[in-house]
């Protein structure tokens, strides 16, 4: 059966034999965001508070209105010391192609903007993996044992010692719920250069279904080792919805992205160190929000 998928692999192109595999370097960080200046500005914040390293961050972002889009400036504005771009988002496909083109660094990491750090992450961590065998995700950690999106126990599974710290290793075959999802675009880590591999050959128009459209390539990342971590990096807190082309995913129906901006525009922040203390045993969290007032 392995090797069944590996002829077909082979014939769509897909195993790269004429570069190096990325195992050093930097950590590019590509951010998606839409109508959520409150929460790309959280995400920014907890990322200077837990990321040490050396990393570039690109937001290719969008707003439905000018209210949105004012706020964004001063979001943009007051992080512009770790932001190394911004796009302002006209064709999500071929915005995103060229913001990965543009990263500077062999390792590339998708987040959206309702995500939080709650624990502190050191680049060197990914140092001397080899992403051509293995998928390192800063999503995952050994408490996970349910899948939001589905409603499902999911239990971890047999986590093993891996020969760099502060790693475990998994079998993505042998998981289920967020366990098998290696081609995740929310805090899993990439070959840059095979992710823009899949980006020109598939068919996506948002965050939601790029995930959807990266799944035939999935066995091909499957076979590689599954790393985590004991202790969480990133929760996503889903707080609202603002896409329109994928419901699979639970969300908060109180908190609106109209109402957060009201919010904002009163000088209500989200309050980053009592989120950072909450609890989960899922990726996904759907809570209640904590804020705190500017100048308090």
């Amino acid at each position: 059966m392995i090797g069944t998928y590996k002829r077909i692999l082979n014939s769509i192109g897909l195993f790269f034999t004429k570069s190096a595999p990325a195992s050093g370097g930097g950590l590019g960080i590509v951010l998606f965001s839409k109508d959520r200046p409150m929460q790309l500005e959280a995400l920014l914040e907890s990322i200077k508070q837990c990321i040490s390293g050396d990393y570039q961050i690109v937001i290719q972002w969008q707003t439905s209105s000018a209210d949105f889009e004012k706020a964004y400036g001063q979001v943009l504005k007051k992080y512009s010391d770790i932001i190394f771009e911004h796009v302002k988002e006209t064709n999500f496909k071929s915005d995103l192609i060229n913001v990965v083109k543009n990263i500077k660094f062999s390792r590339l990491m998708f987040l959206v903007d309702d995500i939080l750090f709650v624990n502190p992450f050191s680049i060197e961590w990914l140092n001397d993996i080899d992403l051509r065998k293995n998928v390192p995700s800063i999503r995952l950690w050994s408490g996970i044992n349910y899948t939001q999106p589905s409603d499902s126990i999911s239990p971890a599974p047999y986590l093993s010692p891996f020969a760099m710290e502060p790693w475990s290793s998994f079998s993505w075959m042998e998981s289920s719920g967020y366990w098998a999802m290696p081609l995740a675009v929310d805090g899993n880590v990439f070959d840059t250069k095979e992710i823009l591999f899949l980006l020109e050959r598939t068919q996506f128009k948002a965050p939601n279904t790029l995930e959807k459209a990266f799944g035939p390539y999935r066995f091909k990342f499957k076979y590689r080792k599954g790393l985590c971590l004991q202790h969480p990096i990133i929760l996503n807190f889903a707080l609202n919805r603002v896409n329109i082309e994928n419901n699979d995913f639970a969300c908060g129906d109180e908190y609106t992205s109209e109402k957060l901006l009201d919010l904002w525009h009163l000088g209500y922040r989200i309050d980053i160190k009592e989120m950072q203390k909450i609890k989960a045993n899922s990726c996904h969290i759907i809570c209640e929000p904590l804020f705190k007032e500017l100048n308090c």
